[in-house]
């Protein structure tokens, strides 16, 4: 990770814009089960048009290109800069049906063996006119009984970064806790924010998540999600711009 340490990373992720990492107050989660909705099965010029990889898009040999690198930065009282755990992200865009039609969503499926820890990530792009978000990112964690940060409390925000070793750019967004181990990020729809945020997604190449762990410990989940050749956010977040969600489905 370099000289960033986690308390390094974390310091950017709680550089969020005012009231930004409080999201309770900014984020009003008034659909219980809008996070539980049903994905379903896709109409095949749509799935062809979003989630098809391109032939020639091959990244070291692998023929899976949607699969990118995944680390778990954890503190480590005796390592300044923490403790390093490899795991992997697989990317893909997949079908959503909302009120007036079908949607896209970007999913991320993290995986971190030695901690058996797994993280999906889901960004959407907001449909609620009560959620003052332009976009949604829906976390959750599925983690080992006996895993040893207890669980995990608090997700403050999101950052991005143009690789692993550099440090992260907090995007103007707002965070809340909706069940232990889920978590629904908001990025702020204000003009100005949006137009950062969407410039900074475009830029980076990969995520930090900040986690505070039950333990009172913390960690970061840095999530590699582009490669020269591949490049899921820049799909999905071009499907929303040429694609509306007024009209019959």
């Amino acid at each position: 990770m370099g000289r960033w340490g986690v308390r390094s990373l974390l310091g950017a992720a709680l550089l969020l814009p005012a009231g930004a990492a409080t999201a309770t107050d900014d984020v009003r989660y008034n659909n219980p089960a809008w996070h539980l909705e049903t994905i379903r099965a896709a109409k095949l010029e749509l799935a062809q048009a979003t989630s098809a990889p391109s032939s020639a898009a091959q990244d070291d040999g692998r023929t899976n290109t949607n699969r990118q690198d995944a680390v778990l930065l954890e503190e480590d009282p005796g390592n300044p800069t923490g403790e390093r755990i490899p795991g992997f992200v697989v990317w893909r865009t997949e079908p959503v049906d909302t009120d007036t039609k079908l949607d896209v969503a970007l999913r991320a499926d993290v995986e971190i063996p030695d901690r058996r820890l797994k993280m999906t990530m889901v960004f959407r792009r907001n449909t609620d006119p009560t959620l003052p978000a332009s976009h949604t990112v829906e976390i959750r964690f599925t983690l080992p009984a006996d895993f040893a940060g207890g669980g995990i409390v608090r997700i403050p925000g999101m950052l991005v970064k143009s690789n692993e070793k550099t440090k992260g750019v907090p995007l103007a967004a707002a965070s809340a806790k909706v069940l232990d181990g889920i978590f629904l990020i908001g990025l702020s729809k204000v003009d100005v924010d949006r137009t950062r945020n969407l410039q900074l997604l475009r830029e980076s190449t990969w995520f930090d998540i900040p986690i505070f762990y039950a333990t009172k410990r913390h960690a970061v989940l840095a999530i590699a999600q582009a490669s020269p050749r591949h490049k899921p956010l820049e799909t999905a977040f071009g499907f929303w711009e040429q694609t509306s969600l007024v009209g019959p489905k």
